[in-house]
């Protein structure tokens, strides 16, 4: 549903169950006709129960700070350790409209990448993946209307076009 409906649709969780434990590499967000989530928090977990972030997103560096308490990571996402937990807004530029991609490599670029650690190992399984989507991403112009009223005392022209829309989810690993 759109916010159109309400508020409480900025904030829908998907969770995936991979039915064992795997080494997840990567996680690959493909949207259709809407744009990619602004604010979102990609978890994994072996039992179902306990999730633990993977990675942060957020619409602006600002928001990294502000939501999730964390210093925002510029430009590619880069880690220091093998088991960093970072916040990005890399992924929540607002083009493309459509058909956005977020590619989210668990592995690469961090420092056991090449012989993996037993931290890395740790850090990489999951038999459950949660995608918690916590803010829709919206037009910089709407942005302002948006984020101080009531969707629902909002003109719907403008609401009814802001919604989550994911075509595929591609996981990856062993």
């Amino acid at each position: 549903p759109s916010i159109q409906n309400g508020r409480q649709y900025h904030w829908v969780t998907i969770t995936l169950d991979l039915r064992q434990v795997f080494q997840v590499a990567y996680v690959i967000i493909k949207s259709a006709n809407a744009p990619r989530p602004g604010n979102w928090i990609l978890e994994r977990s072996i039992d179902g129960t306990e999730f633990k972030p993977w990675q942060y997103y957020a619409i602006s560096d600002t928001e990294c700070l502000t939501r999730y308490n964390i210093t925002p990571r510029v430009g590619p996402p880069t880690y220091k350790r093998d088991d960093e937990v970072i916040c990005t807004s890399y992924y929540s530029r607002l083009v493309p409209l459509e058909h956005g991609e977020i590619h989210t490599s668990l592995i690469n670029g961090r420092p056991s990448a090449d012989d993996p650690s037993q931290k890395l190992l740790d850090f990489t399984s999951a038999r459950y993946i949660r995608l918690r989507l916590q803010r829709i991403r919206t037009l910089n112009a709407d942005l302002m209307t948006l984020s101080h009223h009531d969707p629902k005392e909002l003109d719907p022209i403008v609401t009814r076009r802001y919604y989550y829309s994911i075509k595929d989810i591609s996981v990856g690993g062993m």
